[in-house]
């Protein structure tokens, strides 16, 4: 097929690959009449916790580089959400100029799965003034994530930017005020979640408070008995023998 001075001899799909097994199927290409080469593919994943890079290379330099005048479902920024019928168009004639040969395609997808936080487990609880384990799965090895404390929504204190190691340990500020409806924002690349809300309570339960406050008093009373033999002396204790 020649358009515009390019031209396919034959238009070949061949090796998918991913960093996630089996996310990328179904791959069909099409030769429009402008000079465009438009690629549709299946991509899997869960799209409430998964998106994904996804990027175009062709035998033309060997897959050493993508493609670089395409649009459509293709990202560096991990927003390609997974699904079917996913569609990149690539503007070949502007891209090569003048070609005659054959072309062969790859596609590869780099998944990223959303921090989700573990623990405080919804519904549970932390003490003030003591250090509580905060846990989360996914995001990218080597990204930064940013904590932050909210309550009923609002920030009320930011923990820091950690590396994501999937652990942390807070130290709860003793003056953070009590309440039920705390929860934990992460911040990283692919964007922010919030966890599910927990409660913030008191360093220690307050009937232990109050049992810690009262002093123990022991009483021992003893009844003196009064004689009327000896004037109120005490009697002799009888002889052991």
């Amino acid at each position: 097929m020649r358009v515009k001075g390019f031209t396919f001899y034959l238009l070949l799909l061949i090796g998918i690959s991913s960093a996630s097994a089996q996310s990328v199927e179904n791959v069909v290409a099409e030769v429009l009449q402008n000079g465009k080469v438009v690629i549709t593919y299946d991509l899997n994943g869960d799209p409430e916790t998964e998106r994904f890079n996804t990027s175009i290379y062709s035998s033309h330099n060997g897959y050493s580089s993508p493609l670089k005048n395409v649009s459509g479902d293709v990202s560096a920024d991990y927003s390609v959400i997974p699904g079917s019928a996913k569609r990149i168009e690539w503007d070949a004639a502007a891209e090569l100029g003048s070609f005659n040969g054959e072309l062969a395609f790859e596609i590869r997808a780099e998944v990223y799965r959303f921090l989700r936080v573990t623990k405080p487990a919804p519904g549970k609880s932390v003490r003030r003034g003591s250090t509580a384990t905060i846990n989360w799965t996914g995001g990218q090895p080597s990204e930064k994530v940013k904590i932050e404390l909210l309550k009923s929504g609002i920030p009320v204190n930011n923990l820091g930017e950690v590396n994501n190691s999937g652990s942390y340990n807070w130290s709860i500020p003793k003056e953070t005020e009590k309440g039920k409806d705390y929860t934990l924002r992460f911040t990283g690349t692919s964007g922010s979640i919030t966890s599910e809300s927990f409660a913030v309570n008191a360093k220690f339960p307050l009937l232990l408070k109050i049992g810690l406050a009262v002093p123990v008093v022991i009483v021992v009373a003893v009844l003196l008995s009064k004689s009327s033999d000896d004037g109120g002396a005490l009697p002799t204790p009888p002889d052991p023998e």
